[in-house]
C-alpha cells in the first residue's frame, strides 16, 4: 500500500501467464492478502521451476476485489524471469605443498567460486577429482561441506598432483578451479626424474 490505512484492507491476486507458462516456468498461486490497519505490505512467494526454460519470459500477478482501498497504478504486475547463471571462479586457488608420510590438512577459501544466483537460493555443491577426471588417490579426502582436504600421503606419493574442484549449481551448471599439490620428501625437496643422454663438450 501507498500509505497506511485505519481500516482492514483486503484484496484478491492470481498468477496470469504471459510468455510464461505456469506448470512450466511457475508455479500458478492464488490467494487473498489482509492489510491490518497500519500495514503497508505483503509477500507473496511464487515457486519458479528451475532453472526457467529461457530468459525474458514473463507471467503478472493480477490484482482484484480490493477492498477499503484504490489502486493507483495497473491491477497486473509483471514479474520477470531470468535464465540461470552458471557459478564462476571467484578466485583461483594457490598451489600446495606438502611432505610425504605427514598428516596434510588444508582448505580453499570459502569465495573460490561465486554463484550470482545464491540471492535466489540457489546453493552450489562441490565435488573434487584429479584433473583428468579420474578420483582422488585412496589417501586423499574431499569434504564438500567445507572445500577441505586430509590425508596423509605415502612415500609413492612424492611429485605432484593436479587436483580440479568443481562447483555445481542447482541447474546442473558447472565451473572448474585446478591447482597443483606438490608432495615434497620430509626435507622439503622434491625428487625428479630426469632421463637422456649428456652432451660432450669437445
Amino acid at each position: 500500500l501507498s500509505q497506511a490505512s485505519a481500516e482492514l484492507v483486503t484484496l484478491q491476486f492470481q498468477t496470469v501467464d504471459r510468455t510464461a507458462q505456469a506448470g512450466v516456468d511457475y508455479r500458478a498461486l492464488s490467494g487473498t492478502l489482509q492489510f491490518q490497519p497500519g500495514e503497508t505490505e505483503k509477500f507473496v512467494t511464487i515457486e519458479l521451476l528451475t532453472p526457467p526454460q529461457a530468459s525474458g519470459k514473463d507471467f503478472a500477478l493480477r490484482l482484484s476485489n480490493l477492498q477499503n482501498a484504490q489502486f493507483l497504478a495497473s491491477e497486473d504486475i509483471v514479474v520477470s524471469l531470468l535464465a540461470n547463471q552458471a557459478p564462476v571462479v571467484a578466485s583461483a586457488p594457490a598451489d600446495r605443498f606438502a611432505p610425504i608420510e605427514e598428516p596434510l590438512f588444508f582448505a580453499l577459501p570459502a569465495d573460490t567460486f561465486s554463484d550470482a544466483n545464491s540471492s535466489d537460493g540457489d546453493q552450489l555443491a562441490y565435488s573434487a577429482s584429479l584433473s583428468d577426471g579420474s578420483p582422488l588417490p585412496a589417501w586423499l579426502q574431499f569434504d564438500p561441506q567445507t572445500l577441505s582436504f586430509t590425508g596423509t600421503p605415502p612415500a609413492t606419493a612424492l611429485g605432484s598432483l593436479a587436483i580440479t574442484v568443481t562447483a555445481t549449481d542447482s541447474a546442473q551448471d558447472q565451473t572448474t578451479a585446478t591447482f597443483a599439490l606438490m608432495l615434497v620428501s620430509n626435507d622439503g625437496v622434491a625428487t625428479f626424474s630426469i632421463s637422456g643422454t649428456p652432451a660432450v663438450g669437445n
